[in-house]
């Protein structure tokens, strides 16, 4: 399955415990790159996964500064690795 965008639709697993427990229970990222792992592993795990379409209300209290994105880019390239090692 292919996800179209990761930020502005919420990404819904089926609504079983077990598929939460098994994707969060391997969860590594905790800043922004957090969703793109959370959808990764649910993708590489077989689990179901819905985009459900959300109404946003942008707060206009973002706190993403420049410096994050050579962050981010890190967290989605060491996400990558690891799956391409646990093939």
């Amino acid at each position: 399955m292919r996800t179209r965008n990761s930020r502005p639709a919420a990404s819904c697993l089926t609504s079983s415990t077990c598929a939460a427990e098994d994707v969060f229970g391997r969860a590594t990222v905790d800043r922004w790159g957090f969703d793109l792992e959370i959808l990764a592993l649910a993708l590489r795990r077989g689990h179901r996964v819905l985009e459900v379409p959300i109404a946003w209300n942008d707060a206009g209290r973002s706190r993403v500064r420049a410096r994050d994105f050579p962050q981010t880019a890190w967290e989605v390239l060491r996400l990558w690795r690891r799956l391409k090692r646990e093939r």
